[in-house]
C-alpha cells in the first residue's frame, strides 16, 4: 500500500484479503497458475479461510471449464456467502448442467439479502441478463426478467422483494430480440443450418424470426406502459425488429416527438439502414435529407450508400421515387427540393449510387444545395462496389472505381479488391487484364509495406504483477 514502508511490513503473516487482492489481480491477467499456487499456498500451507473474492478468482480462472467452476461452487457455498461476481461467473455452467434450481435460489437470496441495495441489485441483474444473453440464453434472461424485475411494475407487488427494472433491462432484451431475428433473416438468405439456442424443428425460419420480432414490441409497449422513457439505444435496437417502413415512420416519430429521443448519428444511421433493409431507398434518402443535411459524418453516407446499395441488389433498374407526404410543408418544400433528394429522385438505385460518390469526391453539389460533403473512405468504395455488382457488367466502372480508390491513398485491400471483381460480372478477360496491368502491382505494394510491430504487453505474461 502507499505510505506504509517494507520495515512496518516485515514478519506480518498474509491473511484471506492479502491472498485476494493478489489472486484478484492475476485472474485479471489470465494467469490461472499462478491463482492455482495462491489457493493451494493459502488453504493447505497456510491453514487460511478463503473468502468470497478469492473465490471468485478461482471461478474466473476456471471459466473455460464448466465442470470445474461447478465444483469450486458447490464448496463455496458450504464456506461463504455468494456475491453478484460469483452469480454471473456461474450461471452459464448451471445452465449447461442443467441445474435451473440452483440458480433460482442463488438469485432468491441474492434478491432477499439485507446487505444489497436497490441500485446494486439492479446493476446486477443487468449484469446477468448481459452474460445470458451474450452466450445465447436469450429465453433464460427473459424467464430472470419475467420473475424478478417485471411483477415489480404490478400494483400488488412487494416492494421489499422486487426490483423495478430500469430502461436498461428493456434494452438488453430488445437488442436480444432483435439480434437473433437477424440471424434467422441472414441464415435463411444464406440457406444455412440454423445453430440457435431454441427449438427450430417444431417452426420453420420464418416463423421463429417473426416471434423474436413480436416479442421485442411487445416488450417494447409493456416499456411504454410502465412509464418508463425510451432512450436512443432503446430506438436503433426497436427500429431493427420492424417489419414494414410504415412500422417505422411511427416508431421513429412517437419516439422522438412524444418521448423526446435525441436522433443521435447511431439512431439515424440505425433508421437510414432500417429503411434499406425493408426496401424503401425513398424513405432513406427523406430521413437523411431531415435530419443529416450538412453532416460531415461519413459513417452517415455511408449508411445511405448500404441502403441503395441493397435497393440496386433488389431491383438495380427501379427508380427512386420521393414522396414526402407524411411531412409537414415547410419541411416537403426543404427536403424535395433541395439536398440529397433533389439529387437521387427519379434514378435508379443504381445511377444513385454514383451520383452521390460523385459528390463526395467533390466535396459537395450545390446545384442540389449538398454544399458539403465528407470525403469517401475505404468503407465507401466497397459499398459502392457493392452496388455496382447488382447491375450489369461494365469492366469501365469497376476499373475506374479501383482508381478512384487508389488515387484516394486506400490500401488495395481483399475487401476492396473482392468488391472490385465482383463488379466485373461474367466479363472474366476484362478482370484478368485489370488484374494484370493494374490491380496486382496494388495489392503487392500493400502486402510489401512496411508493418509497425505490435505493441509488447509485459504483464500480459504475468509480469511486474505487484
Amino acid at each position: 500500500r502507499p505510505g506504509v514502508s517494507s520495515e512496518r511490513l516485515a514478519g506480518t503473516n498474509p491473511d484471506a484479503a492479502s491472498y485476494s487482492t493478489v489472486m484478484h489481480a492475476a485472474a485479471s491477467m489470465g494467469n490461472g497458475q499462478m491463482v492455482e499456487e495462491l489457493w493451494e499456498e493459502m488453504t493447505i500451507t497456510r491453514k487460511i479461510q478463503p473468502n468470497i473474492y478469492a473465490y471468485n478468482s478461482l471461478l474466473r480462472c476456471a471459466s473455460g471449464n464448466h465442470t470445474k467452476v461447478l465444483d469450486v461452487l458447490d464448496r463455496l457455498l458450504t464456506e461463504v456467502q455468494p456475491d453478484r461476481y460469483t452469480i454471473d461467473l456461474v450461471l452459464i455452467p448451471l445452465i449447461k448442467a442443467n441445474r435451473i434450481a440452483d440458480i433460482d435460489t442463488l438469485l432468491g437470496n441474492f434478491v432477499t439479502s439485507q446487505s444489497v441495495d436497490v441500485k446494486t441489485a439492479s446493476n446486477a441483474f443487468a449484469a446477468f441478463m448481459t452474460t445470458l444473453i451474450k452466450a445465447g440464453e436469450l429465453a433464460t434472461a427473459r424467464d430472470i426478467f419475467d420473475k424478478y424485475l417485471l411483477p415489480s411494475l404490478s400494483s400488488f407487488s412487494d416492494e421489499a422483494t422486487t426490483i423495478r427494472p430500469t430502461v436498461r433491462h428493456f434494452n438488453l432484451l430488445i437488442d436480444g430480440y432483435k439480434r437473433v431475428a437477424d440471424s434467422y433473416t441472414v441464415r435463411h438468405d444464406d440457406d444455412t443450418e440454423l445453430d440457435l439456442s431454441v427449438d427450430s424443428n417444431s417452426m420453420s425460419v420464418n416463423d421463429l424470426e417473426k416471434e423474436a420480432r413480436t416479442n421485442g414490441q411487445k416488450l417494447y409497449k409493456t416499456m411504454l406502459n410502465a412509464n418508463i422513457k425510451p432512450d436512443a439505444y432503446t430506438l436503433t435496437s426497436l427500429l431493427g425488429i420492424m417489419t414494414t417502413p410504415e412500422e417505422v415512420s411511427v416508431v421513429f416519430r412517437l419516439a422522438v416527438n412524444d418521448y423526446g429521443v435525441e436522433v443521435t448519428p447511431a439512431v439515424l444511421r440505425a433508421l437510414i439502414t432500417t429503411f434499406g433493409m425493408l426496401g424503401d431507398p425513398a424513405s432513406a434518402c427523406i430521413a437523411f435529407d431531415e435530419f443529416a443535411q450538412g453532416t460531415m459524418n461519413v459513417r452517415t453516407w455511408n449508411a445511405l450508400l448500404s441502403a441503395l446499395a441493397r435497393g440496386a441488389q433488389q431491383d438495380w433498374s427501379s427508380a427512386i421515387c420521393i414522396d414526402a407526404s407524411t411531412l409537414d410543408d415547410s419541411a416537403r418544400v426543404s427536403v424535395v427540393e433541395s439536398g440529397m433528394c433533389k439529387l437521387v429522385n427519379g434514378q435508379s438505385c443504381f445511377d444513385a449510387i454514383q451520383r452521390i460518390l460523385f459528390v463526395m469526391e467533390s466535396n459537395g453539389d450545390q446545384d442540389v444545395n449538398l454544399s458539403r460533403a465528407p470525403r469517401p473512405n475505404s468503407q465507401t468504395f466497397c459499398i459502392v462496389a457493392s452496388g455496382l455488382q447488382a447491375g450489369p457488367s461494365n469492366s469501365d466502372l469497376a476499373i475506374d472505381l479501383f482508381r478512384n480508390a487508389t488515387s484516394s491513398s486506400f490500401s488495395a485491400d481483399g475487401r476492396l479488391i473482392n468488391a472490385i471483381f465482383r463488379c466485373f460480372g461474367d466479363d472474366i478477360n476484362g478482370a484478368l487484364s485489370c488484374w494484370k496491368s493494374e490491380i496486382r502491382s496494388a495489392c503487392l505494394a500493400h502486402e510489401n509495406r512496411r508493418r509497425s510491430p505490435p505493441p509488447s504487453n509485459r504483464r500480459k505474461k504475468g509480469k511486474n504483477l505487484i
